[in-house]
């Protein structure tokens, strides 16, 4: 099927569970059938089935959050993303409140204002002690007797106006307020809908401290995707706890479209930001929205035209400004980096975040072209104020990653994995039923098997659990270096502390006297967020050793499943009964390896996501008590006095955090080692346990042979057998179809919807590399000449669809031994090879045809990036020409900036047609360094293999 809609994908999950649960009723009637003798297997994976439908639930919507500093023109963009004005547009920042637009067949907001509970308690706490910052929105209420009048209204708030507001809008267990606007097409209508909601969200007037959200429903196309469009207050908001209100909301969506309007520097708002993404692990549903593209660029064409200077293309300074942004953005972490150097885990940060996307909009320029007026500066022909191509990744964004899409992926995997695993039980039975012909036979010969297995069995056990000591005590070796580590780590942390006291100390005393000074308010954030790579770091010193173990395992459990094809072989068991146990075991490998990936992913990330939770209650407690004691700081003495007694109290403060912060991480790292030693003391037994039960499987399939023998029911066996397995059947190609997306033609801004052009390796590029060769290449190449190699491979051999975040993938799964045999040179032409990981993929792909082919040369035409981007490319490039040299294999490659293919040819004669080119993979971590198959597809690509007809 096409790329689905984030829609079509809720009602594909639907679809498939429906015939899931009708598999799983159907299941559940063969749990007495005598005929095929599988019933306790019909009922095992029919509860499994219906164990994970009720483990997952498909979400109600998709929830994507607004977020952006003041007067970035959130209100205005919302406004086009959704295709109607509801927003505020006005100057003065008017979100003062978190404000959700879902779909409806009318315009209406209801306002939910706090519970009377929840107010009293809030006046309370500010009574006990004014200076908390979770009370702030009651000291704005207190506030505003002394304000002057806002400038809208003229009108000023006394005890008396507020008082009669807490009456009307404070109730117990809380209300809501409609406000409705009948006619949306009514502009005057609109005007006034937009005014009265903007009492209850404009700063400037009490009633947006009673309200605790805004729902607005309308109708709108983008809503009716089921999206949850979330407007919050801005980041730098002076309002403490309306910038508490953004982040919480950012804790639980599926996408962030961060707005920042363009030529705006990226400051610590951002970097925060960002760097709470990154801890979280939801760095991938990240958008950077750059607004007000069309002002800034009249503003260069101004000053250009003033100082008779040549007027820039607008296409230019957007190029311009985004490698502004893309290099602020990369150097987000560089502050954190230890030493200057990027450890591992700080590589797999960096990576990430150079896959954050950037798309630059002009909210007015969309407005304009929808009422067809004439547009002075389009970002693009097709798409002049970018709008269309923000909604065409948001949709990407909601159907590969959000909750919803890892719902799908969930029941589309563990369903398969399922059904495939009751035919193949349904296969070896049948087998069984046909070729068993003596039943004391087949029981003696497995019998047998089982005495000779068992000794292997032991001697395995015994290998891996040596190993295991050694895990053990490798781990225990590294707590005694963690302990420095996170001192290190401590004393990082410390020096965040110190920007608090820096701040609080150079206040001037009259603004100290607020008593806001010494709540350190975020600062376990700003904590966790300063430190989590370095965390990191230090878990995956603790993963190197368990994944050298797993090395081990691996080796010990092939040569197992090698053990076990001998005994089979020597007893001779194939004449009446097939015992695999070997590909037993190399199943069990392939499925222990990815659930061990996916632990340590787990496992890191609750530790780094938790980070900012390191301040216990007691800690919490103790800080209190050490506020308390310097709380009436002002007016005594001389403000040097103050300032004193104020380090003193951060003295305290920094001791106290410094411990809580390492008693933290040294109990993170303790209980995070004990995890991996525990689960590696579990896998022999798991292995042997596989195989026990494989074994139980086949004695199983004896005793159903020789009563279907004994009956004559080998017929009726065959029938069921055959309906069974059509029904199952049915269920995989339906899953098949629900959910293997074609993936989209390569789309950059200002191309939505517009497939790339691919030219044919007997263009330009091709033709250009040619020339560039070395005399002796040229040679090479002019006898293999790959333009004959192209147009000659026009059977198609097989098409791969690869799934986003799908595994077991490999280098060898994909470039198969027998497509590659005999291949002594390639041509690779991939626009795409100058990130980090893109070049990690080239080398283990030249890798792969070296070893497992007869590689000896690769020529390689790629894109052109631009200064210094090219140069440190080409650096690298040659690097890996001297390693590859050092194995007999030439790389020679050319750069063409206009070239789009993605295509690798063999002298062989096979094509392989590449979709995203060797873009294939997300991030490697741990497990996944060494071994490609644990690695997840990064998007939905397809690849096609071609060969000659004859």
């Amino acid at each position: 099927m096409a790329a689905t809609t984030p829609n079509q994908l809720r009602r594909n999950i639907h679809a498939a569970r429906a015939e899931i649960q009708a598999v799983q009723q159907l299941l559940l009637a063969h749990e007495k059938d005598s005929t095929l003798g599988l019933g306790s297997e019909c009922v095992r994976v029919a509860n499994s089935l219906g164990e994970f439908l009720a483990l997952h639930s498909v979400p109600d919507e998709y929830r994507v959050a607004i977020v952006g500093r003041f007067k970035a023109g959130k209100s205005f963009f919302v406004n086009e993303l959704l295709g109607r004005k509801l927003a505020g547009e006005e100057t003065n920042p008017e979100t003062a409140a978190v404000t959700t637009f879902r779909h409806g067949s009318v315009v209406q907001a209801r306002l939910h204002f706090l519970p009377a509970e929840q107010w009293q308690a809030l006046k309370q706490l500010h009574q006990e002690n004014p200076k908390d910052p979770d009370v702030q929105r009651v000291t704005n209420w207190f506030k505003f007797p002394t304000r002057k009048a806002d400038d809208d209204a003229k009108e000023h708030y006394d005890d008396a106006k507020l008082q009669e507001l807490e009456r009307q809008y404070i109730v117990p267990a809380g209300r809501y307020v409609d406000l409705a606007l009948d006619n949306p097409d009514d502009k005057k209508a609109g005007q006034e809908f937009r005014k009265e909601l903007k009492q209850f969200t404009t700063g400037t007037r009490p009633h947006h401290c009673l309200v605790e959200k805004i729902e607005i429903t309308a109708p709108s196309s983008l809503l009716e995707q089921g999206v949850l469009l979330i407007d919050t207050p801005g980041l730098d908001d002076p309002e403490r706890f309306r910038v508490n209100l953004t982040q919480d909301v950012v804790k639980d969506v599926d996408a962030v479209l961060f707005l920042t309007k363009s030529g705006a520097s990226y400051g610590q708002t951002e970097k925060d930001f960002v760097l709470s993404l990154l801890r979280r692990g939801s760095i991938k549903q990240l958008v950077f929205v750059v607004t007000q593209v069309d002002h800034t660029y009249s503003q260069h064409v101004e000053q250009a035209e003033g100082d008779d200077e040549p007027v820039e293309p607008i296409a230019r300074r957007i190029a311009q400004e985004r490698r502004r942004l893309r290099k602020q953005i990369d150097d987000t972490l560089t502050e954190l980096a230890e030493g200057g150097e990027d450890t591992p885990a700080m590589e797999r940060y960096r990576e990430q975040l150079g896959e954050v996307e950037i798309i630059f909009t002009s909210a007015i320029n969309h407005r304009k072209a929808k009422d067809k007026k004439a547009i002075e500066y389009p970002l693009s022909e097709l798409d002049p104020g970018g709008m269309d191509y923000v909604q065409h990744k948001l949709m990407e964004i909601l159907s590969t990653e959000s909750r919803l899409a890892h719902v799908a992926r969930t029941i589309r995997s563990a369903a398969s994995v399922e059904l495939e695993q009751l035919l193949r039980l349904i296969e070896a039975r049948r087998v069984a039923v046909h070729s068993v012909q003596n039943k004391e036979v087949a029981q003696q010969k497995l019998e047998r098997f089982r005495m000779d297995f068992a000794a292997a069995g032991g001697a395995f056990a015994d290998k891996v659990h040596a190993d295991v000591a050694v895990l053990r005590k490798a781990i225990e070796s590294d707590e005694r270096l963690a302990a420095a580590r996170i001192e290190t780590i401590a004393l990082a942390a410390d020096k965040l502390l110190g920007e608090f006291e820096t701040d609080d100390a150079g206040r001037h005393w009259r603004t100290r006297r607020s008593g806001r000074w010494g709540y350190m308010y975020g600062l376990q954030t700003k904590v966790a967020n300063g430190i989590f790579p370095r965390v990191a770091q230090l878990l995956n010193e603790q993963q190197v050793e368990f994944s050298s173990f797993v090395e081990k395992f691996k080796a010990h459990l092939t040569a197992l499943a090698e053990d076990s094809a001998q005994i089979s072989q020597r007893l001779d068991v194939g004449a009446e009964i097939r015992i695999d146990a070997a590909a037993r075991l190399e199943e069990f490998l392939s499925r222990s390896l990815a659930a061990m990936q996916e632990l340590i992913d787990a496992e890191e990330a609750r530790i780094i996501q938790l980070l900012d939770n390191f301040v216990t209650e007691e800690v919490e407690e103790r800080i209190s008590t050490a506020r308390g004691s310097v709380a009436g700081v002002f007016g005594a003495g001389t403000t040097v006095h103050q300032t004193s007694l104020v380090r003193q109290f951060y003295g305290s403060v920094r001791d106290i955090l410094r411990k809580a912060l390492e008693d933290h991480l040294r109990a993170r790292n303790l209980e995070h080692g004990a995890i991996l030693t525990s689960k590696a003391e579990q896998l022999p037994d798991m292995a042997l346990a596989e195989v026990t039960v494989e074994l139980d499987r086949i004695a199983a399939d004896i005793t159903a042979a020789a009563e279907a023998a004994a009956s004559g029911q080998k017929a009726a066996f065959d029938e069921a057998a055959a309906q069974l397995r059509k029904s199952l059947q049915h269920v995989l190609d339906t899953l098949v179809g629900l959910f293997n997306v074609e993936p989209d033609a390569p789309t950059t801004q200002g191309t939505t919807a517009e497939p790339v052009q691919v030219p044919g390796p007997q263009q330009a590029a091709v033709a250009e590399t040619l020339a560039l060769l070395s005399d002796e290449g040229l040679q090479v190449v002019t006898e293999l000449d790959w333009e004959r190699v192209q147009a000659d491979a026009l059977h198609q051999v097989k098409a791969i669809s690869l799934q986003p975040n799908d595994v077991n993938w490999g280098w060898g799964r994909i470039f198969e031994k027998s497509l590659i045999h005999g291949a002594t040179s390639a041509m690779l032409i991939d626009p795409y090879l100058d990130k980090r990981h893109q070049r990690r993929n080239l080398g283990e792909l030249i890798e792969h045809l070296r070893s497992s082919g007869a590689l000896r040369r690769i020529d390689i035409v790629t894109g052109k990036r631009g200064e210094p981007d090219d140069a440190e490319g080409d650096q690298q490039l040659r690097e890996l020409a001297a390693q590859l040299q050092q194995v007999g294999v030439e790389l020679n490659w050319t750069r063409d900036g206009q070239q789009h293919d993605r295509r690798l040819l063999l002298s062989n004669g096979v094509v392989f047609e590449l979709g995203m080119g060797l873009d294939i993979y997300g991030q490697t971590r741990n497990l996944s360094e060494s071994n490609p198959s644990l690695r997840k597809i990064r998007k939905a690509t397809r690849i096609s293999v071609l060969r000659p007809v004859h």
